[in-house]
C-alpha cells in the first residue's frame, strides 16, 4: 500500500498549487508562533532573574 499525496491525486492536481500554497503559509505561521513564544520566554526569563537580584 502506498500512501498518495494531493500532488499525486488526479482529480486533484488543478489545485496542487493552492494545496502547495496553504502548507506553506500553515508551516510559515507555526514557525512564526514558536519564534513568538521562544522570544516571550527568554523576556519572561530575564524578568524573573532581574527579580530574584533585586
Amino acid at each position: 500500500m502506498e500512501a498518495r499525496s494531493y500532488f499525486q491525486d488526479p482529480a486533484l492536481a488543478g489545485h496542487a498549487s493552492d494545496v502547495l500554497m496553504w502548507q506553506a503559509l500553515i508551516h510559515i505561521a507555526f514557525i512564526l508562533s514558536a519564534m513568538a513564544l521562544a522570544w516571550i520566554d527568554r523576556i519572561s526569563a530575564a524578568s524573573h532573574l532581574a527579580h530574584r537580584r533585586a
